[in-house]
């Protein structure tokens, strides 16, 4: 069973040129996973390995529109469903 924190860790590793080691490193930087995508401008002074960049890319990921089979969604909207679906029964434990 994958706990709260592998879902996280998961998430951010998922992002481009992260990867595992990375995202830990931002995990223990920051206060949780929302705060991690939020602070993506702080990343290449505060998170080691993760330069200018990477920042910039992974925030051009999770700016630009995502298509699905049904049309166009924004990425922010998959984010923040994400966040409601899994860290709201993180946030009750």
């Amino acid at each position: 069973m994958q706990t709260f924190t592998d879902s996280q860790i998961y998430f951010v590793a998922s992002l481009p040129n992260i990867g595992r080691e990375k995202a830990r490193y931002a995990a223990e930087i920051v206060s949780d996973t929302t705060q991690c995508v939020i602070n993506v401008d702080d990343w290449s002074k505060t998170v080691h390995g993760l330069g200018p960049v990477i920042s910039n890319r992974v925030k051009e990921v999770l700016n630009q529109p995502f298509r699905e089979q049904g049309g166009e969604t924004p990425l922010s909207h998959k984010v923040n469903r994400f966040f409601k679906t899994n860290l709201s029964a993180f946030h009750k434990q």
